[in-house]
């Protein structure tokens, strides 16, 4: 598990979190209100507080980035959400816990669903999968050994992902 902590963090740092995460929760009210602008302004703002307290790849500001992402996501403002979901995953990706980069790895093929083009949403998450897993590898195994090393773990298939050991023979991946 990854952790973020900050020792004595400076007034900007502290206000910058505290601050940003009341607009960021503001904004998720008003999102599930309806009130789409107003979550919007909400988010700005958080985003805004958080690059000027924190910096724009800290993993709290990657956070904001993804809920403006969500919110232009749900309003099919396709390319203003692949801007913010874009800066999401390459924070989560290297900063953060692995959870929220699925997260927002997620969110990004599904706006690739929804521009119709399945072949990037599956490598997007393909892209996860093995992100994730690269733990479980070697760096010599070629892509294709190195999926079958991940399917034929047991810390995968008893934990991350039960379901593969039963799937793994109808699914085709190309690498």
């Amino acid at each position: 598990m990854n952790m973020d902590i900050t020792v004595n963090p400076s007034l900007l740092q502290s206000d910058a979190v505290r601050t940003g995460s009341q607009l960021n929760n503001q904004a998720l009210a008003a999102t599930r209100n309806g009130d789409l602008a107003t979550a919007e302004r909400l988010n700005l703002e958080a985003i805004a507080t958080k690059e000027r307290g924190l910096g724009l790849d800290h993993p709290t500001t990657a956070l904001s980035y993804n809920a403006l992402g969500e919110l232009y996501l749900k309003q099919k403002r396709l390319d203003e959400a692949e801007n913010y979901l874009m800066k999401a995953v390459a924070i989560r990706n290297v900063k953060g816990a692995a959870f929220d980069a699925a997260v927002s790895r997620e969110n990004l093929a599904q706006l690739q669903e929804l521009r119709g083009d399945l072949v990037k949403a599956k490598e997007i998450r393909l892209t996860g999968f093995i992100h994730h897993s690269a733990g479980l590898l070697s760096a010599r195994q070629t892509p294709k050994r190195r999926f079958s090393t991940v399917l034929s773990s047991s810390k995968v298939q008893n934990s991350y992902y039960p379901h593969i050991k039963y799937r793994a023979h109808k699914v085709a991946f190309n690498f």
